[in-house]
């Protein structure tokens, strides 16, 4: 997967949105038709949110993420290849950046069994659940051997002051946040005692951002994201067993960030207060949710678009096209609803009435 051109993913950046329908997917008894929005719609979506960071990325950084790393995304099953229906009932839809799966690159570790990994455990992910968008920095601590663990202890413990700064700046925190004990991952002490009782895991995670989801939340969720990379490409130079270059890349974080948003990062903090006892209830309240007409009309429609017959896998995203436009007394309804590509519903003007589906259905 490769990252588009910032200029064409800002400009769907500023058509996407994640809204009521997409909050309450997560929550529906079909999970046929759950899993095929998940695939076909947010997952598409999410895409273009991680092409754009990796965009800015490059910018604030001169790194290219595809040197080492590449995008993965879950749910990552072909529904068209599927026999049986889906079981699995999926609560959430993730994209993220990981290492390379390649032998002979990460020799700075070592798995448990003493053997190198053909990947590395390391990943900065989106998630999009039913509470909302949010980031997650961190690693498997059951995949490598104790050495390679203490590689990332010592990082941590050694730039304790300035990750401190970074995780406050982009709101993301530790369990202990769950207490409400600290928001920092990285104190000394905290983490020694950690790696005696054998306790690897230093993944961090951000607050939620709430439903509904839009343009400035989007970016402002992109701009934590291109924060933290400095510690996740710490993780990965480790794993290559190369000189970090945190000091260097957090020199231009700070012209980047907390020269010009001090503003910005002050009034977000104030805006998004955590409470995370309110998102346990919430992410814990199942109650029977029937799946929005949107995803009714994209599964009618087979989940392409009735005008070029392109779906997720031609890298677009779905739109709901009014048959008959709104200014003409069209209704918001089942029947007048079609699925359209973002190319082929702005080529459809609000004079155009035709039923691209029952042409279909004619043909």
């Amino acid at each position: 997967m490769r990252a588009v051109g910032t200029h064409d993913a800002m400009e769907k950046l500023e058509n996407i949105v994640f809204d009521k329908d997409d909050q309450e997917l997560f929550l529906v008894d079909d999970l046929q038709l759950k899993a095929q929005a998940i695939r076909n719609s947010i997952l598409p979506k999410m895409q273009v949110i991680m092409n754009y960071a990796i965009n800015q990325i490059h910018k604030i950084y001169g790194v290219n993420v595809f040197d080492d790393c590449m995008i993965a995304q879950a749910p990552h099953y072909r529904l068209h290849e599927r026999v049986n229906d889906v079981k699995k009932d999926y609560q959430y839809a993730r994209i993220s950046i990981r290492g390379q799966r390649k032998f002979g690159k990460w020799n700075g570790i070592k798995k448990a069994n003493g053997e190198e990994p053909q990947l590395t455990s390391f990943t900065i992910e989106l998630h999009l659940v039913n509470t909302g968008l949010f980031i997650l920095l961190g690693h498997s601590n059951k995949f490598l051997s104790k050495n390679s663990y203490r590689k990332i202890f010592d990082f941590l413990e050694e730039n304790n002051s300035v990750i401190n700064t970074i995780q406050k700046a982009a709101r993301v925190f530790d369990n202990r946040a769950r207490s409400q004990n600290s928001w920092l991952t990285n104190n000394k002490e905290w983490l020694e005692t950690k790696f005696k009782r054998g306790d690897f895991d230093t993944t961090i995670f951000s607050d939620p951002v709430v439903y509904p989801i839009g343009y400035d939340q989007l970016k402002s969720v992109i701009d934590r994201l291109s924060l933290l990379y400095p510690m996740f490409h710490s993780y990965i130079q480790i794993a290559k067993g190369q000189e970090i270059e945190f000091k260097k890349l957090v020199m231009k974080a700070n012209t980047w960030w907390f020269l010009e948003r001090k503003e910005a990062v002050s009034k977000q903090a104030d805006d998004n207060d955590l409470d995370l006892n309110l998102i346990k209830a919430k992410a814990e309240t199942k109650i029977r949710v029937m799946p929005g007409i949107r995803w009714q009309v994209f599964q009618r429609d087979n989940w392409r678009c009735l005008g070029c017959g392109r779906c997720a896998d031609d890298g677009i995203i779905l739109h709901i096209d009014h048959i008959k436009p709104r200014s003409k007394g069209g209704k918001d309804e089942f029947d007048n609803y079609q699925t359209l590509c973002e190319i082929c519903n702005i080529g459809k003007s609000n004079r155009d009435e035709t039923d691209i589906r029952a042409s279909r259905i004619m043909d």
